[in-house]
């Protein structure tokens, strides 16, 4: 299971379309890191939720940050499922 997200809305207008009447969008994304990320760096930061729960950062792009975290005895709730804040802490 892995989670990305993480758009960074840099300008926004509206402009209405001159067929249908409308109004749409338009959106302009920036990268949001400061600088490159260090996964190595990120899955070795000691004592925190995420590491106590197993989450690993997988992966980088300039508009998102992927990771995994184990469905077992840490992140089920009693009914057995995944429970939703563990869901959280992945966001």
């Amino acid at each position: 299971m892995g989670f990305s997200s993480g758009l960074d809305i840099i300008n926004s207008s509206t402009a209405a379309s001159p067929n249908v009447g409308c109004k749409h969008k338009q959106t302009t994304f920036k990268m949001i890191w400061k600088s490159e990320i260090n996964l190595d760096g990120l899955n070795s930061y000691p004592e925190y939720l995420g590491s106590f729960w197993g989450i690993k950062f997988t992966d980088w792009s300039e508009n998102s940050l992927t990771a995994t975290m184990p469905v077992n005895e840490k992140t089920r709730q009693p009914f057995g499922i995944l429970h939703g804040g563990a869901s959280v802490v992945l966001c």
